[in-house]
């Protein structure tokens, strides 16, 4: 942690702390000084607020939203001040996206990138990123491929693709022009749990009392088979998280909290759901090590390759504590 000294008859220092630093002063015996935080607005020559310093150490100044800075003087004995890292208690999001993400039907992919769907979408998606399984594209894995639609059943497919399974994703409009995927015929949609999206929840971020939570929504096509969605820390066993199947789904909404329980590896959780077939899941305990990233996953499933299911959205935030 970087230290500052001001010695008594030394011009005063000025301390600049970035977002969420902490900065403690420390006075030696007998020492007498003062610090000032500078009014940012005013360009810094007027001061906000005032301490007082005397011999031993004050309660930690900070941290704070956006960049600050301290002016320190020493009229007696020495002053030390020492910057480091502190929990910036502000709710934030870290991820959110409303640019849908679905496991389409079974159909057939032409060699100019036109993509049929078998059953019809319940709306036309201008853009959307879609899960194709390996082979669907020539030469291509299974995995997620930018999709322009037309129509409920008719898309043009580009040559862009992510695995979200294997790395951070979250849901975008590209850029600029995009190739046409070449494609390889007719294909059959995975039944396997697919990750859709996979947000990091960065390490230390939510402290030891803090709190992760995310709402999504998913919609599918409305028939007599089941269809499962998931939000949870791991993209296999889902051990948080929301899993909702039901027949004749149309919308399903989700939530799930994730609070430390004064340590940054116990928590509780909660998981539920509404729309179709709610779900309300017990408390539950884990002990996932929210020191270091941490990926969140949000993945679904089909039982029958007809039938689809989408990513409509979703938000994640930290509440520190």
């Amino acid at each position: 942690m970087p230290t500052t000294t001001i010695n008594a008859g030394e011009s005063a220092k000025t301390i600049t702390l970035q977002e969420g630093e902490l900065l403690t002063l420390s006075g030696s015996d007998a020492a007498a000084g003062v610090a000032y935080l500078l009014d940012q607005v005013a360009g810094g020559s007027n001061s906000v607020r005032s301490w007082t310093i005397g011999p031993g150490a004050l309660p930690p100044i900070g941290p704070f939203s956006g960049v600050q800075r301290v002016r320190i003087s020493c009229s007696v004995g020495m002053v030390t001040a020492t910057t480091g890292s502190g929990l910036l208690n502000i709710p934030r999001v870290i991820a959110q996206s409303a640019v849908p993400v679905i496991i389409v039907p079974s159909g057939s992919v032409a060699a100019d990138g036109t993509i049929t769907l078998g059953t019809a979408l319940n709306v036309v998606y201008a853009g959307a990123w879609i899960k194709l399984p390996a082979g669907a594209i020539v030469g291509g894995a299974a995995g997620l491929y930018y999709c322009t639609f037309s129509s409920t059943t008719v898309g043009s497919v580009k040559d862009l693709f992510v695995n979200p399974a294997v790395s951070p994703f979250v849901s975008y409009i590209p850029v600029g022009p995009l190739t046409a995927a070449v494609g390889s015929g007719a294909y059959t949609q995975s039944l396997s749990i697919t990750q859709l999206c996979n947000v990091t929840v960065p390490g230390g971020a939510m402290g030891p009392n803090g709190v992760f939570r995310s709402e999504v929504i998913f919609g599918s096509s409305n028939t007599a088979n089941n269809k499962a969605y998931y939000a949870g820390m791991t993209p296999t066993n889902l051990f948080v998280g929301l899993n909702i199947s039901g027949a004749g789904a149309t919308g399903t909404c989700g939530r799930v909290r994730l609070a430390n329980r004064g340590s940054q590896n116990s928590q509780t959780y909660f998981a539920g759901g509404w729309g179709y077939g709610p779900v309300q899941l017990p408390q539950l305990q884990r002990s996932f090590d929210m020191s270091v990233d941490q990926p969140f996953f949000y993945s679904a499933a089909l039982t029958n390759a007809a039938d689809y299911v989408v990513l409509e959205g979703f938000t994640a935030e930290i509440l520190p504590g």
